[in-house]
């Protein structure tokens, strides 16, 4: 009885061993099935980052591209300026930081002068305007510090408009046109050094006039009316001379874009009707056309070979519609569907900041000769502007602008 008595205790507990052991194994195979689903699945898994727009290079790279194409340009880093230059109401200049404190005047209407279209030097040295004189005065161009005790250095000076400038991206010269002397209509390309050590040189003369520099400022490229033909070519802005020239485009074109690295070179040709948005390589020759139909707004990436661009809504006459991008395998991506009437570029190249019209685009719609009936709000019409981020395709809101009667 007694080794009896001990025995069934002993089977009792290798049982219940053996059913441990067995629920043990169905519970590891079920937690290994349940792993192998979820990581076929995907459920579980740490989450991928948002696919970006486009594989836009890093900083790193964007610079190593730089260096091996030869295209850094030889000059100290820019300063570190955190400042925004504006046109005030009564067309004088003021400098604040974004938050808008430290509010400098940098001219007074008291100097006679009305400034439009401020433009930082690359090197965030200097600001360089258009002056318009009053009570007689004669129009020019000038360079100021960012300083309340700055004085205006007049780099040009005539009776004739200057419109339209640009600093070479070395920050030592502005272009700009100005209405000729010949009275022929026709605008002359001016370029002017910063400290204006000498006067400005003539480089080329028609109408319209369109430019860009190339990332060294050694070429410019440039299409103008030159009647009874268009040219489209290159200018060395050290002599002066014309180089090749590319296309003979129609009367139509429009101001042509050289990438960040030189390597392409982005414009538009061909009749109103159906024209082409074309990318050029400037070592080869090859292209990439993209159809169209109206007038074109785009522009390179600062820091990539992809170019941002809205073509013209059938029911508008100026290019406002969806942002999109073309890169110079001929690939295109839809970025933004809304109504754009401007777009830019963040100096890193990786998020597009643009202004939608509020009311769906209503007032791009009405005649010049209906808005003058118009109340005031709809005369100055409101906008929104939002940015998109080009790595997550996430697109904010930033608030609402309206432009005064200055715009």
């Amino acid at each position: 009885m007694h080794n009896s008595a001990e025995s069934t205790p002993s089977k009792q507990k290798y049982g219940c061993f053996t059913l441990l052991i067995t629920l043990s194994v169905l519970l590891l195979v079920v937690l290994l099935g349940s792993f192998a689903i979820q990581t076929y699945l995907g459920v579980g898994a740490e989450q991928a980052s948002p696919t970006p727009v486009l594989q836009l290079p890093t900083a790193e790279v964007t610079a190593t591209l730089a260096v091996e194409t030869g295209n850094m340009v030889d000059t100290a880093p820019p300063a570190a300026v955190d400042r925004l230059v504006i046109v005030t109401n009564d067309t004088q200049l003021i400098t604040v930081a974004p938050d808008g404190s430290d509010v400098r005047q940098l001219t007074r209407r008291s100097d006679g002068w009305a400034y439009l279209f401020p433009a930082w030097s690359p090197d965030n040295r200097q600001i360089a305007t258009i002056g318009i004189g009053r009570r007689g005065r004669e129009n020019g161009v000038f360079v100021l510090e960012d300083s309340a005790e700055t004085t205006p250095l007049p780099l040009f000076t005539a009776d004739r408009h200057p419109i339209y400038l640009y600093w070479t991206p070395d920050s030592q010269s502005v272009s700009f046109i100005a209405a000729s002397n010949t009275d022929s209509g026709l605008l002359d390309l001016h370029l002017a050094p910063r400290d204006a050590a000498s006067e400005s040189r003539i480089l080329a003369t028609g109408s319209p006039f369109y430019w860009d520099f190339s990332a060294d400022g050694d070429t410019i490229l440039f299409n103008v009316q030159q009647s009874p033909h268009a040219t489209f070519a290159y200018l060395e802005t050290a002599s002066g001379d014309m180089s090749s020239q590319i296309a003979t485009p129609d009367n139509t074109f429009q101001v042509p874009d050289i990438s960040f690295d030189d390597a392409y070179i982005a414009y538009s040709s061909g009749e109103i009707t159906q024209r082409d948005l074309i990318i050029e390589n400037r070592g080869n020759g090859e292209q990439v056309m993209l159809e169209h139909s109206g007038k074109i707004a785009f522009v390179w990436s600062p820091t990539a070979n992809v170019l941002a661009y809205v073509p013209t809504e059938r029911r508008f006459e100026r290019p406002i519609g969806p942002i999109r991008l073309l890169d110079t395998q001929g690939e295109t991506h839809n970025l933004v569907d809304d109504d754009v009437v401007a777009f830019f570029w963040s100096p890193d190249g990786r998020k597009i900041a643009y202004l939608v019209l509020d009311n769906g685009g209503q007032e791009a719609q009405q005649s010049r000769t209906r808005r003058a009936a118009l109340p005031a709000q709809i005369q100055t019409p409101t906008f929104g502007l939002w940015v998109i981020d080009l790595d997550s395709a996430e697109k904010r809101l930033l608030g609402s602008v309206q432009l005064g009667q200055l715009f």
